[in-house]
């Protein structure tokens, strides 16, 4: 096909692939939210006229409109290697995918080759979309969405501003140090993702099986997990934090009171009382509950050595306090002693 055949060509078809530019953006951000995968904003695009001439005169089609795969374009960067593969299990069920013609660059074909990775597949809307009146004359154009990490992102993104995939493009010394890097990213792209789902394990057994890991000193992971499934256990119901941020000063608080292992905190919690705790309590975080059951226990202990202003505490924590705690007479009067200053309602 001659040169000025295409473009003309393509720009009698430019609205449909505009067209299919934002259905297919439609489909990929609704898949994406199915599955709950956190991703950068996703990439999209339509080649160029001018662009997409280049790359005629590079692939050398006889039939381009058919042949070009990427007229329209999308990009998906995730965080982790493993949500890549629930991405494209996802798209897979989204769309038609035109395995011939789609490439999983990350499965070199040599063992001992590191560089550029990503997963291209090639896409159709479908069949099944094709009597619907928004996918007419679109639902059988092909486009390409890549799926990648943030790390492969930043590795291509490099690559291919300073042309270093090339030969000549780099000294022999400063070319080796580029691609063993890229095997380093590789490395901690596979890390970072065994890292998450061992951890996800980890939160499992806590739930599941507590006694494994009873010993185990305690962690953000595992303040967070054991509290809230003891107020789950005791039917008390606990407000959202609005942040986590301050999961280390809680750490300190506990460990300054003597809780440092999983199972004294798991002791520690049993001195509220469930039949006693929701009458006063509708709007704690698991901030709130893991200091009143130290206070409940040991208030001298907590406010001597665990209390340093760090939050305020309000009249009417002085009656729930009375009422909740064997060791408090008089609430006020203990907060006083230690310095700590009480302060009216709705402060």
């Amino acid at each position: 096909m001659k040169k000025k055949e295409f473009e003309e060509q393509f720009d009698f078809i430019a609205k449909d692939l505009n067209k299919l530019r934002t259905a297919a953006f439609g489909i990929i951000s609704s898949a994406l939210s199915d599955i709950d995968i956190i991703t950068l904003p996703i990439q999209s695009r339509v080649k160029s006229r001018e662009s997409a001439s280049k790359k005629i005169d590079i692939k050398k089609y006889k039939a381009p409109l058919e042949e070009m795969t990427d007229l329209v374009g999308f990009r998906i960067i995730t965080y982790l290697e493993s949500d890549v593969e629930k991405i494209e299990h996802k798209l897979r069920s989204c769309f038609d995918i035109d395995s011939e013609n789609s490439i999983d660059k990350r499965k070199p074909e040599r063992l001992d080759t590191v560089g550029y990775r990503s997963l291209h597949l090639i896409c159709k809307l479908g069949k099944g979309r094709k009597d619907l009146s928004e996918y007419q004359n679109v639902w059988n154009i092909s486009f390409e969405v890549q799926v990648r990490t943030i790390l492969e992102h930043a590795w291509a993104e490099i690559e291919h501003k300073q042309n270093y995939k090339s030969d000549v493009a780099l000294p022999p010394n400063l070319q080796r140090r580029f691609i063993v890097l890229s095997g380093t990213l590789e490395l901690i792209d596979r890390e970072l993702s065994t890292i998450v789902d061992e951890a996800q394990d980890y939160q499992d057994k806590i739930k599941n099986s507590p006694e494994e890991i009873a010993a185990d000193t305690l962690s953000e992971t595992s303040l967070f997990t054991i509290a809230e499934k003891d107020a789950k256990n005791k039917g008390i119901t606990l407000r959202e934090a609005l942040s986590t941020s301050g999961g280390p000063e809680l750490l300190e608080e506990l460990f300054s009171f003597g809780v440092e292992t999983n199972s004294e905190l798991q002791e520690l919690l049993t001195t509220i009382d469930a039949n006693l705790y929701p009458k006063y309590e509708s709007e704690t975080t698991v901030y709130g509950y893991v200091r009143d059951a130290m206070i409940i226990c040991d208030p001298h202990r907590y406010f001597k050595h665990s209390f340093h202003g760090q939050y305020v505490i309000e009249e009417g924590e002085a009656v729930k306090y009375n009422a909740l705690s064997p060791h408090i007479a008089d609430f006020i009067s203990l907060a006083e002693k230690y310095g700590v200053g009480i302060v009216p309602n709705e402060y």
